[in-house]
């Protein structure tokens, strides 16, 4: 299993085209606010259902609030024999723009 920190990940997030980005938050914790082209799978739907999500071709990065979950689920996927980075410090230490599920939004 390996882990990134989330300025190296922000780093190479701004680099780099078609990065497999999981959020494994709740979703309404994932409406509030995510990174823009993450993908919301909630950690207990992956761990009961990762074949339908992810694949042994290609590299996902997993996010959530602050790295605890995020850290599971690719320990996880690593023992599936799929590849896959935690960000450690998740979504609390994002330095870049977040944005909002529509139902979300301001008034």
């Amino acid at each position: 299993m390996n882990e990134i920190s989330t300025y190296q990940f922000f780093l190479l997030y701004q680099t780099k085209n078609n990065i497999k980005l999981i959020d494994v938050r709740e979703s309404y914790e994932y409406d509030q606010y995510h990174i823009d082209g993450s993908q919301n799978i909630p950690l207990q739907l992956l761990l009961d259902k990762h074949h339908l999500f992810v694949n042994s071709l290609n590299h996902y990065y997993l996010i959530c609030h602050n790295g605890a979950k995020s850290r599971i689920a690719a320990i996880f996927l690593a023992n599936q024999g799929i590849s896959a980075t935690s960000i450690v410090g998740g979504i609390s230490r994002w330095p870049g723009r977040l944005v909002k599920t529509a139902k979300y939004k301001s008034y």
